[in-house]
């Protein structure tokens, strides 16, 4: 496996996010009555599972997530009111233990919201959330959002956004020995960069390209 220093770091916004009064209320009883209970769990390891593969099962779960969210849907007529959507249907993804398929269908909806939305750390939030709980292919899923950002950016700061991410994500399929997924992605960061006429952006680019030719060649030794 092959590491290089010339990605940017791409932070995202933290998840401000809370859960409702009354659950937070029962979680702080909970707390009281087993405080070391509580830590041991939190190191658990979530077990993860396969995605639904039905489709059919699994459009039935989207209808349902919409159903529960209705007057959100029927409000998100304005990119912010999608990034808020993708929020909400973020932060109740927790709470649906019990039926797979709706807590998979909450986030799809809530990367395509918050993609639709053009709003970059929620919708790499939703891809993580979803390989914290299934076994998705992060790198894949997040390549197909930024080419989606890429095309709908509305202006040169959210370009470099796209770039940016597109360069660390570049790193982390370069980790894994995916050398045509950190070429696709290196080329991806490229298109941006040039958007947002960042000439940083652009020779960071055009030094990930190189690399990514190095540590091919070196991998086919």
């Amino acid at each position: 496996m092959v590491m290089f220093g010339f990605f940017p770091q791409f932070e995202r916004r933290k998840n401000t996010g809370g859960y409702r009064l009354i659950v937070s209320f029962l979680m702080l009883l909970a707390a009281a009555g087993g405080s070391s209970d509580a830590a041991d769990r939190s190191k658990e390891t979530i077990e993860r599972a396969e995605p639904p593969g039905n489709k059919e099962r699994l459009e039935k779960a989207r209808q349902t997530v919409v159903r529960m969210f209705q007057k959100s849907y029927d409000e998100a007529s304005t990119p912010a009111k999608k990034q808020k959507l993708a929020r909400e249907l973020l932060d109740n993804v927790p709470r649906i233990a019990n039926n797979l398929e709706v807590r998979y269908a909450l986030l799809i909806e809530a990367r395509e919201q918050a993609t639709a939305a053009g709003h970059l750390p929620t919708a790499l939030e939703a891809i993580d959330l979803a390989a914290k709980y299934f076994r998705v292919d992060a790198i894949g899923l997040k390549t197909a959002a930024l080419e989606k950002l890429s095309r709908s950016a509305r202006d040169a700061a959210q370009q470099r956004d796209v770039a940016a991410a597109a360069l660390a994500l570049c790193r982390a399929a370069l980790k894994d020995d995916r050398f045509d997924d950190a070429h696709r992605l290196a080329m991806l960061a490229l298109v941006s960069a040039r958007k947002s006429r960042s000439t940083l952006l652009i020779g960071q680019c055009n030094a990930a390209q190189l690399e990514i030719m190095k540590a091919k060649k070196q991998g086919n030794k």
